[in-house]
């Protein structure tokens, strides 16, 4: 039998004390992790207020942590409903401006989260999922297309996102006025990155579906990037949308992995924008590849 002295157990106290400030505990598991230093200083920040884990948990995610899977798919707008058409047992975790949901479809489950438009709205629900044991996030959704090529209905996966957005300015660890983040490109992770490829592919082939591999731009307005498309285009972007930027950087302040995978539902340079000239046929083409194709590249990459 070990024995363990007064002092033994002061210094068990103190290191107990001390990872409350510096790990963050895996919910299910139990698991203790050591927090990225700049996701620390995140939590750290709430902690000074008086908030806990399980306060930001149930403000982010509007559930317990324990309830949210290992695999997470994230959409802006899709909502669960749609796992129906594929036979899936769903359950509503909460259903209010942020939707959260339990799917188990074909053998495998994840969490389906309906974020809202914008990188704020996700942000800080990716952010909430780093209190929780979720190792993956699949991120699905629409992009316009800046490239004659990218038509309506094709599949994009980003191979990064070039940073256009207000929110990733905090969440580098630096005081706000010194984070000129403008022009950062962030990435998926590479390991799920690939597996996305590879399923992208599969599938797409299958089905007779164009696909890409492109570099995205993340903007934070529909109605006044029109104005800058030139600029943005030079920076190397050809396609654009809202979110993954701020995706990328915050699941890896995490330590969750994550990708995407883009439907396209309007090209700009083909005058084909969100706004005008799109015919019926390129709405149904977007339909198509965003319920039917997208869902089935998800299922794959969880295989």
């Amino acid at each position: 039998m070990i024995k363990v002295n007064k002092y033994d157990n002061i210094a068990v106290q103190h290191f107990f004390i001390v990872g409350l400030l510096y790990y963050t505990k895996n919910k299910i598991g139990g698991d203790i992790e050591i927090m990225n230093s700049i996701y620390k200083k995140l939590i750290e920040g709430h902690k000074r207020y008086g908030t806990t884990i399980e306060d930001i948990t149930k403000h982010c995610l509007d559930t317990d942590a324990s309830l949210i899977k290992e695999n997470v798919v994230i959409a802006p707008t899709m909502k669960y409903e749609f796992w129906k058409d594929y036979g899936a047992e769903i359950t509503v975790l909460h259903n209010g401006y942020h939707i959260f949901s339990n799917i188990k479809v074909k053998n495998k489950e994840f969490t389906f989260i309906t974020t809202g438009i914008g990188a704020p709205n996700l942000v800080d629900i990716v952010l909430g999922l780093g209190t929780t044991n979720c190792k993956n996030i699949i991120f699905i959704g629409s992009v316009g297309s800046l490239d004659e090529k990218i038509n309506i209905g094709d599949i994009v996966i980003p191979k990064y996102s070039i940073c256009g957005d207000g929110v990733c300015k905090y969440l580098t660890g630096k005081p706000i006025k010194n984070s000129y983040v403008y022009g950062e490109k962030y990435y998926p992770n590479k390991e799920l990155f690939n597996k996305t490829i590879e399923s992208t592919k599969s599938i797409c082939e299958k089905q007779n579906i164009s696909w890409h591999i492109a570099e995205n731009f993340s903007v934070d307005t529909i109605f006044a990037q029109f104005a800058h498309v030139d600029e943005i285009k030079k920076l190397g972007s050809r396609v654009i949308e809202m979110e993954t930027a701020s995706l990328f950087r915050a699941s890896e302040i995490c330590n969750i992995k994550a990708t995407a995978i883009f439907c396209v539902s309007d090209n700009t340079v083909n005058k084909k924008s969100l706004f005008s000239g799109r015919t019926q046929k390129d709405k149904q083409k977007k339909g198509y590849s965003r319920y039917i194709i997208t869902p089935e590249i998800v299922l794959d990459i969880l295989q």
